[in-house]
């Protein structure tokens, strides 16, 4: 029996698209239940991470509480961090739809200025809560400001020119 092997197969560009829109629903879900989980636990200082701890090993668990602590000292710049930053990722991924763009453009021009209005402070609060206040050492401070420049960077080149 012959099995002819010179076909390649072929994956259907609806195919890759539900996989990218799947793939982006899904880290948009965990973003979001991030940021209630932030949230809520500035605002209920006694939430419980136990969870989180039993997922670690012993020797690390102790840094779920030390990252709670650093975020429940500077509250107001991590409540503008993570409601800015939960915004801009529940609208961001609608700007890159050609649907949205081509048949509800005021939506699509609205959200994305609403988007660069609240890039703004997610930029800012992320660089002075990295820089200023730092968690992980020189190294991952200096990724911070890296990341959080560049970040800036396109929010401002998009502001100026429109359209990025």
């Amino acid at each position: 029996m012959f099995v002819e092997m010179s076909r390649p197969i072929r994956i259907t560009e609806t195919v890759l698209k539900l996989g990218l829109c799947c793939g982006v629903a899904i880290l948009v879900a965990i973003a979001v239940a991030t940021v209630i989980s932030r949230a809520w636990s500035l605002a209920d200082s006694g939430f419980a991470y136990d969870r989180f701890r039993q997922m670690l090993p012993a020797t690390e668990a102790h840094f779920v509480d030390e990252i709670n602590q650093w975020f429940a000292n500077h509250p107001i710049l991590t409540c503008l961090h993570i409601v800015a930053g939960g915004l801009l990722l529940v609208l961001a991924p609608f700007q890159f739809s050609s649907h949205i763009r081509s048949r509800w453009i005021r939506f699509h021009r609205w959200s994305g200025r609403v988007i660069a209005l609240a890039a703004l402070p997610i930029g800012l609060s992320g660089l002075v809560l990295g820089a200023v206040f730092p968690f992980g050492g020189p190294l991952a401070s200096s990724a911070v400001f890296a990341a959080g420049a560049l970040f800036l960077a396109a929010v401002v080149t998009w502001c100026v020119t429109g359209n990025g």
